[in-house]
């Protein structure tokens, strides 16, 4: 009976030990503070193995294709958009059937969670941005009693301000326009805007434009813009009209109707 007991307590501690045959020792679990928090994690096993780390389980990284003891990760946490406390496992295999061996909890301090959140607010601003950036803005041109339907992008290059002022006082800036169904599909210009503030629109921007097509077609445009609001300290919801001279003989004057959103977030200061 006792012979019995003993080859039975024998093969369950083997099936055990087959089981978990693989030991952790953890060494390093924190995330480092920076501009960018880190997530560093180091451990050794008992017998070279692959790894991978999984973060609320969502989040998969692997560490190297060979069979290793020593394992280090460094993960960016603003890269997956982590601003609270969080889980992570780490998955160990011999044979890449992975299973989990550890399961850790890391607990955020303010000042990293104030980061993460700083970082996320800023990367959302450049998608916002980049979008807007890129942004054409519709048009209406009407020409000698036909109207035409156009898409229009300015540019600003450059900024200028007064000595009394913090906001720009002037814009140089270039610009594409796209003319739908109409003999003159392309204009090129150049702009320059002089910006007025303290009214009860944002702004009003008188401004003149050099333009072509680089086939013959060359003229000049007065406008005026007016800026309805601001949107993130950003963004400037505008309405403009332009007025475009007859230079050429074979060309006649046209007018321009502009609704859109601009930045200036991209140009340079002088």
């Amino acid at each position: 009976m006792i012979k019995k007991i003993l080859t039975i307590f024998i093969i369950y501690t083997s099936v055990f030990a087959q089981a978990n045959d693989i030991e952790v020792f953890l060494i390093d679990s924190f995330v480092e503070s920076s501009n960018k928090p880190i997530l560093k994690i180091t451990f050794f096993t008992s017998e070279p193995c692959f790894s991978k780390i999984k973060i609320n389980n969502q989040f998969e990284y692997s560490l190297s294709d060979s069979l290793i003891e020593e394992h280090k990760y460094k993960i960016k946490l603003s890269d997956i958009n982590i601003q609270h406390d969080f889980t992570y496992e780490i998955l160990l295999s011999k044979n890449q059937h992975f299973k989990v061996y550890s399961k850790e909890e890391i607990l955020l301090s303010d000042e990293i969670k104030t980061d993460l959140n700083s970082s996320y607010s800023l990367f959302k601003m450049c998608c916002v941005g980049g979008i807007v950036f890129g942004l054409p803005s519709p048009q209406l041109i009407m020409q000698n009693g036909e109207k035409y339907f156009s898409l229009t992008k300015q540019i600003p290059i450059l900024k200028f301000y007064s000595q009394n002022f913090s906001e720009p006082s002037s814009f140089l800036s270039v610009e594409y326009t796209y003319i739908f169904n109409d003999e003159k599909t392309q204009l090129f210009r150049i702009n320059y805007d002089k910006y007025y503030y303290k009214l009860p629109i944002k702004y009003v921007a008188p401004g003149i434009s050099l333009f072509t097509d680089f086939k013959g077609y060359n003229s000049v445009g007065i406008s005026v813009a007016c800026g309805l609001l601001q949107l993130s300290n950003v963004f400037d919801l505008f309405v403009k009209y332009r007025y475009n001279f007859n230079l050429n003989k074979t060309h006649k004057s046209f007018s321009e109707f502009t609704i859109g959103i601009n930045s200036n977030f991209f140009s340079i200061n002088l």
